[in-house]
């Protein structure tokens, strides 16, 4: 029932918080709690600390897919089932985020 979010307050993960970044996480297509900003999220609802049975089929992140891109657009050779899924998500090359620096979030003493 854990995986339902309706575990008992002693449950595994039970009010823990995790860091969540959609453009390095492979199951944020299938997530609803995937933020496009850094944000605490619970572990609970977080596919990446699901038992294998209970998650969805990971796909490509968008980071990975940004680095596939540049790849391509710096000249290396791809195989054709990774140009075509190029051509489908990045025709333009890689996004801006991927060179872009990672924002500097204030630490809250402990």
């Amino acid at each position: 029932m854990r995986f339902l979010g309706a575990g008992p307050e002693s449950a595994p993960f039970a009010g823990e918080m995790t860091r969540c970044i959609a453009y390095m996480c492979p199951w944020a297509y299938a997530c609803d709690a995937a933020a496009s900003v850094p944000s605490a999220v619970d572990q609970r609802a977080c596919h990446r600390f699901r038992g294998e049975p209970n998650r969805p089929d990971s796909s490509l992140s968008d980071h990975s897919v940004d680095v596939l891109a540049d790849h391509r657009k710096s000249g290396y050779a791809l195989g054709d089932p990774t140009r075509a899924l190029l051509d489908d998500a990045r025709p333009n090359g890689p996004s801006s985020n991927l060179k872009s620096r990672r924002p500097r979030y204030p630490v809250r003493p402990t």
